[in-house]
């Protein structure tokens, strides 16, 4: 069996900065991802979806509840998952 040996940008927890290129790229959602989380999650969940997207993109590990999440993210993606 193959392993993956792909060196993750956060490595296990969000960096300690992040530019804007940064935020986008890792938490830029697809047309069919951003349309998936708007139409099968409600208003309170989409945002948490988003990051259980992102995340492992930035990191290869999901969110843990006791980290902080960096308020461009959430600047990033909230305007993006409004319906439309």
């Amino acid at each position: 069996m193959a392993m993956d040996h792909r060196t993750y940008f956060g490595r296990d927890a969000f960096p300690e900065e992040l530019s804007g290129s940064e935020v986008a790229h890792f938490f830029s959602l697809s047309t069919d991802e951003r349309h998936a989380v708007v139409v099968h999650r409600r208003a309170l969940n989409r945002l948490g979806v988003a990051l259980q997207i992102g995340l492992p993109r930035l990191t290869g590990t999901t969110l843990n509840s006791f980290e902080i999440i960096p308020p461009q993210i959430l600047a990033h993606l909230g305007p993006r998952l409004r319906t439309y």
